[in-house]
């Protein structure tokens, strides 16, 4: 074999059997979290793979199949954090625990993104100050009580965190609620911006001719709960009267309808929109009114739903005496 061949073969298998010195030092710089060495805050961080800013997750995440390579040993991680991290959510269940990975803020606090699988699957963001002590610790996903729930989290470059919730509201349009977090020189996690309505959550309710007069006979607030009824109210003449229709039956099933609606006989009345054709027909009887869709008002409700009803009359609140 010539010389300079066998010179280039053994430069090249210098070259491997360096490459894999370099890798081997490489895997010894993560120390096993699964045994009883001692671990220290350094080992533990070191642990942890870095993640390229801007970063998103989905609560997909917490069904996904774990990587026991990533595995930290319970013991391990509460010699380090304590038993308080986890207790809100698990109490005296005691999880196995994955490293996701991490994102430091230069000199100052490293991010460590921590899954657990237990009773409930959660992932959690759990910040360490410069000094190798842990701080604060977040909550960002949970498959608890999210069945009807789409869950992601985003970190930005500047260090925030935003959870986004992603829902079917009662009209079964799309909603979501979002929240920003940051953390703060004082050492805790703080909420800097909420954004949306949390599912389930109402916002008051406000009638919109509730102040109007009502001074006619069949004026006045007709309902079938809270959250069903119809405001009517004098108009300007007394062939018409205003109204104020409000249905919250649940899922898929609310809506609104205002507008005037001219009588039609003594005890009758109708409503015909202008724009998409909706009509509605009210009879009033005794103290209840009927309220029957005509046609075309499927464009102010849902589908699956109608403003068909029938209302009894709320009696009207007795003015207070003067002392």
């Amino acid at each position: 074999m010539p010389e300079k061949i066998t010179k280039r073969m053994q430069r090249y298998l210098w070259l491997c059997l360096l490459a894999t010195l370099i890798i081997a030092c490489g895997d010894k710089a993560k120390k096993s979290m699964t045994g009883d060495e001692v671990v220290t805050m350094e080992d533990m961080i070191a642990f942890f793979d870095e993640l390229p800013l801007p970063y998103s997750v989905g609560d997909t995440l917490l069904a996904a199949k774990v990587n026991d390579s990533n595995r930290i040993e319970y013991k391990v991680f509460s010699q380090l954090f304590g038993d308080t991290l986890l207790q809100p959510e698990y109490k005296k269940e005691k999880p196995k625990l994955y490293a996701v990975g991490k994102f430091r803020n230069k000199e100052a606090e490293t991010y460590l993104l921590l899954r657990t699988r237990g009773s409930q699957n959660n992932l959690y963001a759990v910040a360490v100050d410069e000094k190798m002590v842990p701080r604060a610790s977040l909550l960002l996903l949970s498959n608890k009580g999210k069945a009807a729930e789409t869950n992601t989290v985003v970190v930005d470059k500047r260090y925030t965190l935003t959870t986004v919730d992603e829902y079917k509201a009662a009209n079964g349009e799309k909603a979501t609620y979002s929240t920003v977090y940051a953390y703060n020189t004082a050492g805790l996690f703080m909420v800097i911006m909420n954004d949306g309505m949390k599912k389930g959550e109402v916002t008051e309710l406000v009638n919109p001719i509730d102040t109007f007069p009502q001074q006619r006979p069949f004026s006045g607030d007709y309902a079938i709960s809270k959250k069903h009824f119809i405001s009517i109210r004098d108009a300007d003449t007394d062939k018409k009267f205003m109204f104020f229709l409000y249905m919250n039956k649940g899922d898929n099933c609310t809506a609104e309808l205002k507008g005037e609606a001219r009588w039609i006989s003594k005890d009758e009345a109708l409503y015909e929109a202008s724009t998409d054709g909706c009509k509605v027909s009210f009879k009033f009887s005794g103290r209840t009114v009927k309220v029957t869709e005509q046609e075309g008002c499927t464009t102010r409700r849902p589908m699956e739903c109608s403003f068909n009803a029938s209302f009894t009359k709320k009696a009207s609140p007795k003015p207070k005496k003067k002392k």
